[in-house]
């Protein structure tokens, strides 16, 4: 099971802002596998309202039975709503371990696939658009880093999202 707390600042569709996200988690080659932590960061550009699109610079701890590694990357993190609120978020990526204890591939994919379920909302007041929007919510997911021995990670977390106003 993975831990991830997200973090996403987005801008209105006519500007840019930041984005960000942390993730904590266990990860496993195969069930029954050892198991690691893994740390992640992501800092980035981004925009748009019910449709996200951000750019991200990232870097990655992993402490693993397997090996372990720092790790430095890029990744694009998209969301699109599917139901009311409720929202789907694809990232894809690649990185590069800095430092390794394992023979690592020099740039490894990675791909997650998530679900937003929305717990706390603030829209935008028509009398004060200044002070943007916020939602904030549950993710659930599934991340597949396809590394010399690829290993997939389950992850449950937190997001919030913040349209800053003009």
């Amino acid at each position: 099971m993975r831990t991830l707390l997200l973090i996403v600042v987005a801008s209105g569709a006519s500007g840019a802002s930041c984005a960000t996200s942390t993730e904590i988690g266990l990860l496993q080659h195969a069930p029954g596998d050892g198991t690691g932590a893994s740390m992640t960061g992501h800092m980035g550009l981004g925009g748009g309202t019910d449709k996200l699109l951000a750019v991200q610079l990232d870097v990655r701890g992993d402490v693993a039975e397997s090996g372990n590694r720092f790790a430095y990357g890029a990744s694009v993190l998209g969301g699109l709503p599917i139901i009311d609120r409720y929202r789907v978020l694809a990232r894809a990526g690649i990185w590069h371990s800095a430092f390794t204890s394992t023979t690592d591939r020099s740039v490894v994919p990675s791909f997650e696939l998530a679900g937003f379920l929305p717990t706390n909302e603030h829209p935008t007041d028509p009398k004060h658009p200044e002070r943007g929007s916020s939602e904030a919510g549950i993710v659930v997911g599934i991340r597949e880093d396809l590394d010399n021995v690829a290993y997939t990670t389950l992850f449950v977390g937190v997001a919030l999202f913040f349209l800053p106003g003009y």
